[in-house]
């Protein structure tokens, strides 16, 4: 094996690797070292990659492939069968985009890059194969990063098609296809990186906006109650002088100055407004968060909440439904007259959430998804209502909403 032969065999089997690490990643769930991922990352790519220049011969190097691939799974949570099966289905699919790559080549077999561009062409496929598995299996929210994926396989498209482009040419020396297509591998396999940090990246963002908006909430929760705590104690220290007082106005018969001093009473209890208190900390938190906001902005609001203390769903995913929702609700009502929002909540055996607001203008639409009435970027639109569709599914419910005269409302069963 030359030099020029040797080089190109490193970088095709170290992408190709890290194409199945990225396979790796859609079906199981990653250990948290990152030390030690990368330390068996590298061992399993020495194990694959040794054997194939020592040796070159198929069934050595199809052993030392399972074998590698069976350590980097190492990494990862999961039944040692399953991780064999799904390094086997691995090897299967490389195995196949491998003789479909060679089958096209074919097209020019006296052309001396035959090899190399097939099996550059090979794994630019097979990374073509796990983007779009990855695209397609992702558990992760959308992002406006996640729109410009087709590029991505363009991209990809274009370079195999360059490949193939190469394959003709009688003419190219060897290192100048083994620089091109070389070059052409590592930059794909770098935008293709690129994207999935910016992805990861802006995901994390949102995760964290969520977090804090969840934080703000608890927070709020948090002072109304200790404002709420520190007007009763108050009222339980003096409650004897205001029984003497009550008394001493009973015996002249002053009711109106009883029901004043009472209506004084009930107005430093319920100074600090809790709109929902069922005992839930995860909903009545979001809820008086957002509801406040409403009111503080002039909206009317109207609540019924019938639930039981503990339900078994996330407080990650109803912060982000009940979040997403309430806040198209209020930006929907800055635009009408006499605003109200009114939000309904039962439990029986579903979690069933009903939330409408006024809406005298019309919802828009575009491609059958509705677009919210916050200032934000095309690529932003309906994002809100996105993470609300994901957290449904996750918890295998029903969303749906609805515009009847002047009402929208959004409904979600859990």
């Amino acid at each position: 094996m030359t030099t020029d032969d040797l080089v190109i065999t490193i970088i095709v089997e170290f992408v190709r690797l890290s194409v199945c690490y990225r396979a790796f990643n859609i079906f199981f769930e990653k250990g948290e070292n990152i030390i030690k991922r990368h330390a068996i990352f590298l061992t399993s790519f020495a194990v694959t990659t040794i054997p194939y220049i020592l040796f070159g011969q198929p069934l050595i190097n199809f052993s030392f492939t399972l074998i590698g691939l069976l350590i980097l799974s190492i990494t990862y949570r999961g039944l040692l069968s399953r991780k064999i099966f799904f390094s086997l289905v691995l090897m299967a699919v490389s195995v196949a985009i491998d003789f479909f790559a060679t089958f096209v080549f074919t097209i020019n077999p006296y052309s001396q890059n035959f090899s190399i561009l097939s099996t550059i062409t090979s794994v630019l496929m097979f990374m073509t194969a796990e983007f779009l598995i990855e695209k397609y299996n992702s558990k992760k929210a959308k992002n406006s990063v996640g729109y410009y994926w087709k590029y991505f396989v363009l991209i990809l498209f274009l370079s195999i098609l360059s490949m193939l482009i190469l394959a003709l040419d009688l003419t190219i020396s060897k290192l100048s296809v083994i620089t091109m297509s070389g070059a052409m591998l590592l930059i794909n396999f770098g935008l293709i990186f690129l994207y999935s940090r910016l992805s990861d990246s802006v995901n994390q963002e949102r995760e964290n906006q969520i977090l804090k908006e969840q934080m703000n909430a608890y927070s709020n929760e948090l002072k109304i109650r200790a404002e709420n705590d520190k007007n009763l104690n108050i009222i339980r220290h003096d409650m004897r002088h205001h029984f003497q007082e009550i008394y001493e106005l009973s015996k002249r018969n002053n009711t109106e100055k009883i029901k004043a001093y009472i209506e004084k009473i009930d107005d430093v209890l319920i100074d600090s407004k809790i709109f929902s208190d069922s005992g839930n900390p995860a909903i009545d938190s979001v809820l008086n968060y957002m509801l406040s906001r409403a009111e503080q902005a002039g909206i009317d609001v109207l609540v019924h909440i019938a639930i039981p203390e503990k339900i078994e769903i996330s407080e990650f995913d109803i912060n982000v439904i009940l979040g997403n929702l309430l806040e198209n609700a209020i930006e929907a009502c800055h635009k009408e007259e006499d605003p109200w929002i009114k939000v309904i909540m039962k439990y029986n055996s579903t979690l069933c959430i009903e939330i409408s607001n006024c809406c005298t203008q019309h919802p828009t639409f575009i491609n059958g998804q509705l677009i919210t009435a916050k200032k934000t970027t095309v690529n932003e639109h309906g994002l809100g209502l996105t993470s609300v569709k994901e957290a449904v599914t996750r918890n295998y419910g029903l969303f749906s909403f609805e515009f009847n005269g002047n009402i929208f409302k959004a409904k979600v069963m859990l």
